[in-house]
C-alpha cells in the first residue's frame, strides 16, 4: 500500500498512518459505511458516456459559448484569451478538423504528495472532468476533441533536483490513464516538448541558454510575482534528488531555490513550448489564474488545484458525492478537524495502479 504504513488502532475497526509526504505522519480511520459509498462512486468515475440531447448546432458561436461555458471555467477570459479561443474553434469548423486542446503541466508527481512519483485518484478525477468537458463541447461540433497534456522530459534534475527516473514512473502511468480515458471522437495523450529538439541534450542546451537570459532580467521582475515564484521553488526543490541537499543551509540554499525558480521560468518560456501550447491552432487550458490566450477550468468538481500537486479524495454529502483534489496542506487540516477517513479499493476498480489502491475520504456529511 503506498500511502502509508498500515497499523491497527482502537480508532476504527481499521487505520493507517497517512504519511503528508514531508515525514509527517498522522493517523486517519476507515469507516466501512463511508468506504462503502465511496467505492460506489470511484468505480463510475471510469465510465462516462455521452448524455443524449439536440442534434449538435456545429455553429462556431455555440462551440465557443460550450467551450467556456461558466459550468467549467473558473475565471472570465481576458480579450486576448476571448479572440484566440474563437478564432480557433472557427479555423477547426471551417476545415472539418477535430477541435484540438492542450493542458500543459509539469509531468511528474509532486515530491510534497504522498503517491510520489505514481499517479492518485487527483489525475483520474482530472481525466473524468476534461472528458466530461469535452462531451459537453461535443454536444455542439462533431468533429471529435483532442486533448493533450503537455510537459517536457530530461530536464527536471536541472528545475528542481528530481531524479528523471521519477518522472518516466509517473509519466508511464499517466499515458496509460489517458488511453483509458479515450474513445473515438474524445482522445487524451501526452505531449513531450523535449521531442521537438533533435535530442535530449539539445533540448538541455536551449533551457540552460534561456535561464542565462532569465538571469538577466530576474531582478527586474515584480517583486510580488517574484516572492511567489521563489516560493514555488522552495516548495518543489527536491532535497534527496540527483544532489543530496540536506546538508545545505543558508545563503547557499537560497542559491538553489533561485536557481530553481529561474530553471522553472526558463522551461515556461521556452519559444518551443509556448508554440505548441499557445500559438498554435491549440486552444490552451489552465488551472491557475493569469495565462493568456488560455481558458481557466477547475480541475475536478470542486477544485483548482493542479492534480500533479494534489491528492484525490472523495467528498462525501448528504445529497452523494464529489471529486476533491487536496493540496498537502489540505489534508492537514482536515486531519486536525476530524473529517478524513481513507479508503481500500481492488484492482477492479484500481485497474492495477499502485497509487489508486487506496485514497482520502472527506466528509462533508453533517
Amino acid at each position: 500500500m503506498n500511502f502509508g504504513k498500515r497499523t491497527q488502532t482502537k480508532v476504527s475497526e481499521k487505520s493507517e498512518l497517512w504519511s503528508t509526504g514531508r515525514g509527517s505522519e498522522l493517523d486517519v480511520p476507515l469507516f466501512p459505511d463511508q468506504n462503502r459509498r465511496a467505492l460506489a462512486f470511484l468505480a463510475d468515475q471510469w465510465f462516462i458516456e455521452p448524455v443524449a440531447g439536440a442534434s449538435p448546432s456545429e455553429l462556431p458561436d455555440r462551440i465557443f459559448k460550450a467551450a467556456t461555458s461558466g459550468k467549467w471555467r473558473r475565471s472570465a477570459l481576458d480579450p486576448v484569451s476571448y479572440e484566440d479561443t474563437l478564432r480557433k474553434i472557427a479555423t477547426a469548423h471551417a476545415e472539418r478538423k477535430r477541435l484540438e486542446f492542450t493542458l500543459p503541466f509539469g509531468g511528474y508527481k509532486g515530491r510534497a504528495v504522498a503517491s510520489c512519483p505514481h499517479i492518485n485518484w487527483a489525475e483520474v478525477f482530472a481525466l473524468n472532468f476534461l472528458r466530461r468537458y469535452a462531451l459537453f463541447v461535443s454536444r455542439e461540433y462533431t468533429g471529435g476533441v483532442l486533448i493533450t497534456l503537455s510537459y517536457a522530459s530530461s530536464i527536471m534534475d536541472l528545475v528542481n533536483n528530481m531524479p528523471l527516473s521519477r518522472q518516466t514512473t509517473y509519466v508511464s502511468e499517466l499515458s496509460r490513464l489517458c488511453v483509458l480515458f479515450s474513445d473515438h471522437d474524445i482522445k487524451f495523450q501526452l505531449y513531450d516538448v523535449a521531442s521537438a529538439f533533435p535530442t535530449a541534450e539539445d533540448f538541455r542546451t536551449a533551457v540552460r541558454e534561456n535561464f542565462e537570459r532569465v538571469k538577466h532580467t530576474w531582478t527586474a521582475m515584480d517583486g510580488y510575482l517574484l516572492e511567489k515564484r521563489l516560493n514555488s521553488a522552495r516548495r518543489n526543490l527536491i532535497i534527496d534528488g540527483v544532489e543530496d541537499l540536506s546538508n545545505v543551509s543558508g545563503d547557499a540554499f537560497d542559491e538553489k531555490v533561485r536557481d530553481s525558480a529561474m530553471f522553472c521560468e526558463a522551461l515556461d518560456s521556452l519559444t518551443e513550448r509556448r508554440r505548441f501550447n499557445k500559438y498554435s491552432h491549440r486552444v490552451q487550458l489552465v488551472n491557475v489564474r493569469g495565462p493568456s490566450p488560455a481558458i481557466h477550468l477547475a480541475s475536478c468538481d470542486t477544485s483548482a488545484n493542479h492534480f500533479g500537486v494534489g491528492t484525490g479524495a472523495v467528498e462525501i454529502r448528504r445529497d452523494g458525492c464529489l471529486q476533491s483534489i487536496l493540496t498537502t496542506e489540505a489534508i492537514r487540516r482536515e486531519i486536525v478537524n476530524g473529517s478524513l477517513s481513507y479508503f481500500d479499493v481492488d484492482d477492479n476498480v484500481s485497474h492495477g495502479f499502485v497509487g489508486l489502491r487506496s485514497g482520502l475520504i472527506v466528509s462533508r456529511d453533517t
